[in-house]
């Protein structure tokens, strides 16, 4: 493994007392006389969450809560595992995945069908830990679980708010309360912001880029999804590599509602295109799926080309398709608890030299937090479209 990984990795954890958080919890009776008082966070939903005391036991639905507290050291705490699962057959292959990571939860029934009865009857549990919107329980079900007294709270701890929600992990199990938690916090905290900060310094001896990029989503209905400047990923890529286009189209505060922009919306093709035509769009980074790894050699570059061809990126004729510089992510890498592996793909990508290797940094995670997240296929390169013959090669960073 790169030298310099093992640098990071161990000093994440040796100096993990050593980062800044900012918690919600309430200390009404000051630090000597340890009286907290009640505890209180502002879910994803925006819900105000309060809890008398600390959780003590959770189930969580789908597969990025588990990770995070797998990270947190919380593995007694998640009683019970439930995932949104298209098949028996995935759900129990889910399930003997996380059993391994969390010995002591209980296989609930898939996402879909879980039942508020289910959930008193099988773990005892009064807390569910959701999704806020995708791949997630349905208001029906949430509010049959307030009926019978059990607590949803809708955190992701994926996309632009995975730092956030983690924290929020730390508040919701005891915060300072708890050293042990906040010790393994602190030093992912320290894993994370080594790499980025090493990240940073290399763009600072290289010197930014004076340029503009499109950061664009995947296969939505539609065919895709522009981030504008409001979107975390998109200050994340500003802080490498120039900006984002969205910056110079004028859109209004009614345009900016939300992180995204469909690309079929009335007047955006015309002022991107117009955008590249009058200032050039010098590169298009595009935020895939698991879609992007679904097999080996070929089948991988299939699944970028098809993440093109289904957008309607085709059909804007931009400067960058020309030039080749068209640039496919795994969506693993670009948020989550891997996120920090993102700030080093983007550099490369930008022709940065971080001295640090996605592969590796991945390979210390999998070894410290005990998960197996592939090492390989997360960034894509369109060849052929100075020529009309578009595919896509994958990239080693």
């Amino acid at each position: 493994m790169n030298v310099k990984i093992i640098a990071i990795i161990v000093a994440a954890i040796v100096c993990g007392g050593a980062a800044v958080a900012y918690f919600a919890t309430k200390d009404n009776g000051g630090a000597e006389s340890h009286d907290y008082g009640p505890t209180e966070i502002i879910d994803g939903s925006g819900t105000k969450i309060t809890l008398s005391e600390p959780l003590t036991g959770v189930i969580t639905v789908n597969t990025n809560v588990p990770k995070a507290m797998k990270v947190l050291g919380l593995t007694d705490e998640l009683k019970g595992l439930c995932f949104y699962s298209s098949s028996s057959a995935l759900d129990d292959e889910n399930y003997a995945t996380y059993k391994v990571l969390f010995p002591n939860s209980i296989h609930m029934p898939e996402a879909r069908t879980l039942t508020a009865e289910a959930v008193i009857d099988i773990s005892g549990c009064k807390y569910i830990i959701a999704p806020v919107s995708s791949m997630t329980l349905s208001p029906t079900q949430e509010a049959q679980c307030k009926q019978l007294g059990i607590t949803v709270i809708r955190l992701d701890c994926f996309g632009d708010t995975a730092l956030e929600d983690l924290e929020k992990l730390t508040i919701l199990f005891g915060g300072e309360r708890n050293p042990k938690m906040m010790a393994a916090y602190n030093s992912y905290l320290n894993m994370y912001n080594n790499v980025v900060n090493t990240v940073k310094a290399a763009v600072a001896a290289d010197g930014k880029v004076d340029a503009t990029f499109l950061y664009f989503t995947g296969t939505a209905a539609g065919g895709g999804t522009f981030y504008n400047q409001t979107a975390g990923g998109s200050l994340m890529i500003e802080q490498i590599y120039g900006k984002n286009a969205l910056r110079n189209m004028g859109l209004s505060s009614a345009n900016l509602v939300g992180p995204t922009n469909p690309s079929g919306a009335d007047g955006i093709r015309e002022v991107v295109m117009k955008e590249d035509q009058d200032n050039g769009i010098s590169k298009v980074f595009i935020r895939g799926s698991s879609s992007t790894s679904a097999g080996a050699g070929s089948a991988m570059a299939r699944g970028a080309l098809g993440i093109w061809e289904n957008s309607n990126l085709p059909g804007y004729n931009l400067t960058a398709v020309s030039e080749n510089e068209v640039y496919v992510f795994n969506t693993n890498i670009m948020s989550g608890m891997l996120s920090f592996a993102a700030w080093v793909a983007v550099a490369e990508m930008c022709g940065v030299d971080t001295g640090l290797h996605i592969a590796d940094l991945i390979t210390a995670y999998n070894e410290t937090y005990g998960f197996s997240e592939p090492t390989a296929g997360f960034v894509f390169q369109m060849v052929g479209g100075d020529t009309g013959a578009i595919s896509f090669k994958e990239i080693t960073v």
